[in-house]
């Protein structure tokens, strides 16, 4: 007596899922393309099966994830993978995140490859081709910053740039030069104008506030950035001959036990013959002129004898002064 055709099928639904398809996909953090799995011996009935039974979860047109709930390192795979090359890299917002400068993931993933790829996902391709480094091939770090920063509002790029040379991922010289290099980078006059001053050690959008609106639009004397002058701490401008010590206080840090720490150390500072005075966002930025009269009324204490230039005895009035 002949098997029923729906004993085969139970037959062939009951075949066994490749053996290396476990370890294929754990190397691409969880995804692995129909083509992979074909390869390897599968079915595409067991593609189907595994998708009802939501064993397995559609990332994209071909593209399959083991895990079910996908990381954001298993959709860059995806994304790598609808390119269908083995040449494609991530960049732009993503790239900075894989490196550990950009801390919230992205909504949308930049794939590089030769190829334009069209599909519904969390992805925009980009055609050309670009160098690829690591086991996720993504930019190299000096080509992942900037194209990051082409992806970055202007408001982002400062802390972008100030985020990957406080992580030693690159450094401004070598953006510098890179931005120099291409005249079509997006950004390039912001980044051109950012990038000396953050090679001074300005770390922050308030820190170049500070120089920027205070300092400089005032004609006050420029301080050393991220000075130590006591153990463990850093202060972000020290007026070293004239022992003045400007912080500027974002919310981050500087609340509950925080503030209790500020407070110590300003006062281990003055014991040692230092001032400190202290600046928070809405200051710098709605009230710049105020800031500069403070720090200069100060300077002029602990004996600053004014600018130089054309023998003016006061700081210099900005556009904004009244």
């Amino acid at each position: 007596m002949r098997p029923s055709r729906t004993h085969n099928v139970g037959m062939k639904h009951a075949l066994p899922l490749p053996t290396d398809l476990i370890p294929l996909a754990e190397g691409q953090g969880g995804a692995f393309s129909r083509q992979q799995f074909l390869a390897l011996g599968g079915h595409q009935r067991q593609i189907d099966r595994a998708l009802r039974n939501d064993s397995w979860i559609r990332l994209g047109q071909g593209i399959y994830s083991l895990q079910r709930s996908p990381t954001f390192e298993t959709y860059c795979w995806g994304g790598l993978l609808l390119s269908g090359t083995d040449a494609g890299s991530i960049g732009g917002l993503a790239a900075a995140h894989l490196r550990g400068v950009v801390s919230k993931p992205p909504s949308s993933i930049t794939v590089w490859g030769p190829d334009l790829t069209r599909t519904v996902g969390p992805w925009r391709f980009r055609r050309g081709s670009r160098p690829r480094q690591g086991s996720l091939p993504t930019l190299p770090p000096d080509e992942s910053i900037l194209d990051a920063c082409s992806e970055a509002t202007p408001d982002e790029v400062l802390d972008l740039l100030a985020g990957a040379l406080r992580g030693r991922i690159t450094t401004a010289s070598r953006l510098h030069a890179m931005v120099e290099a291409n005249e079509r980078q997006r950004h390039r006059r912001m980044l051109l104008e950012l990038l000396p001053d953050l090679a001074e050690g300005v770390e922050s959008g308030l820190e170049h506030g500070y120089l920027r609106r205070v300092e400089r639009a005032h004609r006050l004397p420029e301080g050393i950035r991220q000075a130590s002058i006591s153990d463990g701490t850093r202060s972000d401008v020290l007026y070293e001959e004239y022992q003045l010590l400007v912080e500027l206080d974002g919310t981050l840090g500087h609340i509950g036990n925080g503030a209790f720490r500020d407070a110590e150390r300003d006062n281990r500072h003055l014991l040692a013959g230092y001032w400190t005075l202290r600046f928070g966002w809405r200051d710098v930025v709605v009230d710049p002129c105020k800031v500069a009269r403070i720090v200069e009324a100060v300077l002029r204490q602990r004996g600053w004898p004014g600018p130089s230039r054309r023998r003016v005895s006061r700081a210099r009035r900005c556009p904004r002064c009244h």
